[in-house]
């Protein structure tokens, strides 16, 4: 996508809009370190509600004398709030006690406890000090983070997820270009941007091939045969998901976007590509042309968002002006 384009459109923003693009950019970043915090509080809520009976010294043969204790937090390893760790010295089976210091699981020990004596188990490097029984509860939905994660990483393309994590809504656009097709549909609502035909005065001679590349291994190339779409899968190979005959098409033309205050279309915003066809219920039931159906205020077409260049647009135009004969001819 042509740089200056998505320059163009960014410049459309209010400050109200821009203001409201830093602060999804500040509160993505913060739900990140937030969400793995929150998950951590889970956790650890869940080991606490797993605590059962409390070892005896038959059961262990251990014993841990709690010397002190500190706090820490509000965050830590074990997420949100403030947790206790305490410093013990251990043994049992007749030895003497030794220093054993280390932050205990969460409030395994208070100061309640200091200068008393516990039957610990000792379990890897960590003491514990209860039982544990398989109980679920509602702290087992921290094991969810890892999915909500993939799940927001499978949908972020879709929902825009690109557009927070950058601030900058140019780039967003480039890193997910539904959210240019979204914000030009809310320009238009709103008035703030009008649907002319475009056409850049210019015919070149006509090019054999447009390509017009989008990204995600996603392209449509315009030939003197018609108009297909492919795209990339992830062997590199090309798959064909759409496919238009010039006889199948009842017009293509360009579509620029202006402001309400250039009344003689001299400064397009952005350029569009679009696809009228004969039978009209052709993309209805193409999958690939169906999501573009009536995409950015188009009636009975489907509108392609490449936000194209001017050279792009006018290849397209020649191209177009070259096959338009062509169009007339063949089975309709």
């Amino acid at each position: 996508m042509h740089v200056s384009v998505l320059a163009r459109i960014a410049q459309q923003q209010t400050l109200l809009e821009k203001l409201g693009g830093f602060l999804r950019f500040v509160v993505f970043w913060l739900t990140i370190p937030a969400s793995f915090f929150l998950t951590l509080t889970l956790w650890n809520l869940e080991k606490v509600d797993q605590r059962d009976a409390a070892y005896t010294v038959d059961e262990t043969g251990a014993v841990a004398y709690v010397k002190e204790c500190t706090e820490y937090g509000p965050i830590s390893h074990a997420g949100f709030g403030y947790h206790w760790g305490c410093s013990v010295d251990y043994g049992g089976g007749g030895w003497k006690l030794k220093p054993y210091s280390e932050r205990t699981q969460s409030d395994m020990f208070t100061p309640d406890d200091v200068g008393k004596t516990f039957a610990v188990e000792k379990i890897g490097k960590q003491l514990h000090r209860y039982h544990e029984v398989d109980r679920v509860s509602w702290g087992s939905l921290g094991f969810l983070y890892p999915f909500l994660v993939v799940g927001a990483l499978a949908t972020g393309q879709y929902w825009g997820i690109g557009r927070w994590a950058v601030g900058s809504l140019a780039l967003g656009i480039k890193l997910t270009p539904h959210v240019g097709r979204r914000y030009i549909e809310k320009l238009l609502r709103q008035g703030r941007l009008v649907a002319r035909p475009y056409d850049p005065g210019f015919y070149p001679e006509a090019a054999a091939t447009v390509e017009l590349t989008k990204v995600h291994g996603h392209w449509v190339k315009i030939t003197k045969t018609g108009i297909t779409s492919h795209h990339k899968t992830k062997y590199r190979h090309r798959v064909l998901t759409w496919s238009l005959r010039w006889s199948q098409l009842e017009k293509l033309e360009l579509t620029a976007f202006y402001r309400p205050d250039d009344e003689d279309s001299e400064y397009p915003i952005a350029r569009v590509m679009d696809i009228y066809t004969i039978p009209r219920d052709l993309a209805s039931r193409d999958p690939g042309l169906k999501k573009h159906w009536g995409a950015m205020g188009i009636e009975g077409g489907a509108r392609f968002e490449y936000f194209l260049s001017r050279e792009k647009a006018m290849a397209i135009n020649s191209t177009n002006a070259a096959y338009q004969a062509l169009r007339t001819k063949g089975p309709r």
